[in-house]
């Protein structure tokens, strides 16, 4: 008795092994709108990245203008710290495109 239950243990439990899950076109579809989503998130990302050193450079020439008593520098840290703010301003519309993604249809090829 217990060779039989054993065995038919072997056999069921070798039906689930088989029995793996086969990847589809909805699968696909779904990996793709992960990955356009991390690329809108990551130039995100680097885009605020990439302002808010913009703006802590201005900021430290505005100071260092101020300490050193040069306009010139000062005004190139008020550029660099408005150029900053903007990057980081507009930052935000790449989460915006990463929201929209799952909007558009997409066509799968079930086949």
């Amino acid at each position: 008795m217990k060779k039989i239950l054993a065995t038919t243990m072997f056999c069921i439990s070798a039906f689930i092994v088989n029995a793996q899950v086969i990847p589809s076109a909805y699968d696909s579809a779904q990996d793709a709108r992960v990955e356009k989503i991390q690329m809108h998130l990551e130039r995100f990302s680097e885009s605020h990245d990439a302002g808010a050193t913009l703006w802590f450079i201005g900021l430290t020439g505005i100071v260092a203008g101020a300490v050193f008593e040069n306009p010139y520098i000062s005004i190139g840290g008020g550029a660099l710290g408005f150029i900053g703010s903007c990057i980081m301003i507009s930052a935000p519309k790449h989460v915006g495109k990463a929201a929209r993604v799952g909007r558009e249809k997409y066509q799968y090829n079930l086949q």
